[in-house]
């Protein structure tokens, strides 16, 4: 089964949220002509879309045409609202998950959802995502930062804490060993599924024990989730060839070297066989240049590609 697991929905329409919060520069829909749309922020336009993100039958179309037989849908972080009071970003996520799961009732059963929940609030989140999971939501998706924070937060560790409890399983892998084992320690310990392997992602023999043991430990593998990176804040000609390397390697060679360990596990027996990997790359200093590096290659291929393993794809995500 091929199932297509980042592909984002918009409802055909949404209330006025600028005015329902009494704040500006809220997104908001304008359809431009039949079956097509503008996304804008404020008065600032940001996206082009078409039918299909609100409309399950042209959806299943496409699906049909690129030969893929699920997807799991999820809302553009433009929506996520987390430098909004909770109270806002709670309600209004609210009402997006609640929309998903509407359109996901008419995709005859072929269309998933993921949920957003208001980070910048973790009790929030945590119960909003309890919430979602009731109802049908498979997941949830999540930003690669909130404000200054970063996915080692620890209220974004406690939230990644209730995802396991709500029966996630996880392995966490990074070059420290020592902070690692301890977010595993707690993991299990509230009920949750989690093994962790210190390593390295820009070495091939550290990328082969990390997806090795996720498969001992934790069954087959199914979703690759690349998010490792490293940047430093200096401007250019501050930059040394060490840290040049630093950055490159782990930014743009670990992800090639995750991806192509990943693909000799994915499908095995009693795995899901999804066979998507999802890249994020944050955009700060020597790092813009290891997203364009990243963005050239991908773009050099199709966006999504058959391998010459079968019907294993891979596609690629990069965040604007």
């Amino acid at each position: 089964m091929v199932i297509d697991i980042h592909n984002h929905f918009f409802p055909a329409k949404w209330p006025d949220l600028a005015e329902r919060y009494g704040t500006p520069n809220w997104p908001w829909i304008k359809h431009t002509e039949p079956g097509k749309a503008d996304i804008m922020v404020g008065e600032r336009f940001f996206r082009h879309i078409y039918s299909a993100c609100w409309d399950p039958e042209v959806r299943l179309q496409e699906m049909d045409r690129d030969g893929v037989e699920m997807q799991v849908i999820s809302a553009t972080p433009v929506l996520f609202a987390y430098d909004r009071p909770m109270e806002h970003a709670l309600d209004s996520a609210r009402f997006f998950n609640d929309a998903a799961l509407e359109l996901c009732g008419r995709g005859k059963g072929r269309l998933k959802s993921l949920c957003q929940v208001p980070l910048q609030d973790i009790d929030a989140a945590c119960a909003e995502l309890s919430r979602c999971m009731n109802a049908g939501h498979l997941g949830v998706q999540i930003g690669n930062h909130v404000g200054e924070k970063n996915l080692d937060d620890p209220g974004i560790v406690t939230f990644l804490h209730h995802c396991a409890d709500e029966g996630a399983a996880v392995l966490v892998a990074a070059r420290t060993e020592a902070e690692i084992r301890s977010v595993v320690a707690e993991m299990e310990q509230s009920g949750g599924r989690a093994a962790c392997v210190p390593g390295d992602v820009s070495r091939e023999a550290d990328c082969a024990h990390i997806l090795a043991v996720a498969q001992e430990r934790l069954g087959p593998v199914d979703i690759l989730v690349n998010n490792a990176g490293v940047y430093q804040f200096a401007p250019l000609e501050a930059v040394t060839a060490q840290e040049f390397h630093r950055e490159f390697d782990t930014n743009v060679l670990g992800v090639i070297l995750t991806i192509q360990e990943s693909l000799k596990h994915f499908g095995a027996e009693g795995g899901l066989g999804r066979r998507v990997i999802e890249i994020h790359v944050r955009f700060t200093s020597l790092r813009a240049y290891a997203r364009f590096a990243l963005s050239r290659y991908w773009r050099s291929r199709a966006r999504w590609r058959k391998s010459a393993r079968g019907d294993k794809r891979v596609g690629n995500w990069i965040p604007r």
